[in-house]
């Protein structure tokens, strides 16, 4: 993973998402001009950034005379950076 020197005119910025199939390592920015950059590698054992980047997301929420709220979600994964994906559910899925 690429890191700013420990003393850097340089600023990390948080990585934004965009339409592209990848994202950048890690993004710098400085007001200064003609400014050299120097990075680092550095090893790491976890990944760093987001596991999942989502593409797009859609909550249906459906409130019955009773007050009974029923919800589904729908979700577009983008990109996947990990080997697999834990998904936490409120309750047991024949629960539900």
């Amino acid at each position: 993973m690429p890191a700013l020197a420990a003393v850097s005119a340089w600023e990390t910025l948080p990585t934004e998402t965009t339409e592209r199939e990848s994202l950048p390592a890690v993004v710098v920015r400085t007001a200064r001009q003609n400014l050299p950059l120097t990075l680092h590698w550095e090893e790491t054992g976890v990944a760093s950034g987001p596991s999942i980047i989502l593409a797009r997301a859609l909550i249906r929420v459906v409130v019955d005379e009773a007050g009974f709220q029923t919800y589904r979600v729908s979700l577009a994964i983008g990109q996947v950076n990990t080997p697999y994906v834990d998904i936490e559910l409120p309750a047991a899925p024949a629960k539900m």
